[in-house]
């Protein structure tokens, strides 16, 4: 029973962190004025709504954030 509260927990968590990422990306997104307006729309199309597999987030951080600038 402990063993599979402490992997919910995990999970939870888990959960929580890539959310952080995610909520981190769209903010970027959202403030950066050199994004081109159809391209901020199709990154926050795909980011903002139900959480992604952290694989998915991890894929498209580096493209999007680049040298501090959104590409």
């Amino acid at each position: 029973m402990r063993s599979a509260l402490n992997e919910q927990a995990t999970q939870i968590q888990d959960a929580i962190d890539v959310a952080t990422i995610q909520d981190d990306i769209i903010r970027v997104i959202k403030e950066d004025p050199r994004m081109a307006d159809f391209k901020r729309a199709e990154f926050l199309k795909e980011l903002d709504g139900k959480i992604l597999p952290l694989t998915t987030v991890k894929f498209r951080a580096p493209v999007m954030i680049a040298n501090g600038a959104v590409v």
